[in-house]
């Protein structure tokens, strides 16, 4: 019973990282993947920078959205066929408080997630 005593503490606070690391991976992802999205939207000529958004905070998951619809950035801002176009977006991310005041004297508290993307707008 002891060891048991000993060793819970220690099992779960591996099991919560655990959980945390897959937490921070699927955010990871859905930043990838929504800017991949505003991306693929960028690249016709007529879109707007809402639209744009729109695009890259659907495909996202797990994210306060208002934040990173905040940080989406588009360059340039006047699309031209045949011309690039680069989406980009960031986001906090921010670990579990039970996790976070163990990292945090690491430094690695909150960790910034950006990601960008560059297509070539379709034209003629």
């Amino acid at each position: 019973m002891v060891e048991f005593a000993l060793m819970l503490p220690l099992f779960l606070g591996m099991l919560l990282c655990v959980f945390e690391t897959g937490r921070f991976m699927a955010v990871y992802g859905g930043i990838s993947n929504g800017v991949r999205a505003g991306a693929r939207v960028a690249t016709i000529a007529s879109s707007t920078d809402d639209q744009i958004k729109d695009a890259v905070v659907a495909a996202m998951i797990l994210t306060n959205t208002a934040t990173v619809r905040s940080s989406v950035t588009i360059t340039p801002n006047t699309r031209v066929p045949r011309g690039s176009v680069t989406v980009s977006a960031s986001y906090g991310f921010t670990f579990n408080p039970l996790i976070h005041g163990m990292i945090s004297s690491f430094g690695l508290g909150t960790i910034t997630i950006s990601q960008s993307e560059t297509a070539t707008v379709e034209g003629p």
